[in-house]
């Protein structure tokens, strides 16, 4: 699948933006969005200082943007709102507390990323098609998912 990285690369920073906008946090910068072609593991994934955040190209070419965008803002939920920034802060939370504590915060991430995406073009969608956008998304995710 071909991209404009240019177009995604502002896109998704309007997806960040919107995010802050909607939990009215105005005391963390837009961090630096960059599309990287690594192997690293995380498809989406912060520096230890949350400055930059790292998206795969692979993942980019392999999706249509809209799901990107959704899974931009799902882990950016967990990086700057839940303060699980990678996979194996969620790998923690899982041996500590089981499975339920991370499904908690992934069911808080899909309910707050379908009410920001409707802030964006995503404003057609109800929950019931958005919730089977996801599903028909996610049967075609090809990256090991983060968490």
């Amino acid at each position: 699948m071909t991209y404009n990285r240019e177009k995604c690369l502002i896109t998704l920073k309007k997806a960040f933006e919107q995010m802050l906008d909607y939990f009215q946090i105005n005391n963390i910068d837009i961090p630096n969005i960059a599309i990287v072609d690594t192997k690293e593991d995380e498809i989406i994934y912060p520096d230890d200082s949350k400055v930059n955040i790292f998206i795969q190209e692979r993942f980019i070419k392999e999706n249509t943007l809209p799901f990107v965008i959704l899974v931009f803002i799902h882990e950016c939920i967990h990086i700057y709102i839940h303060m699980i920034p990678k996979s194996k802060n969620a790998r923690y939370l899982k041996d500590c507390f089981g499975t339920t504590i991370m499904d908690l915060f992934d069911i808080d991430a899909d309910v707050c990323r379908f009410l920001i995406s409707k802030r964006l073009d995503f404003n057609h969608l109800t929950f019931k098609d958005y919730m089977a956008f996801v599903y028909e998304s996610q049967k075609s995710f090809t990256i090991t998912k983060q968490h």
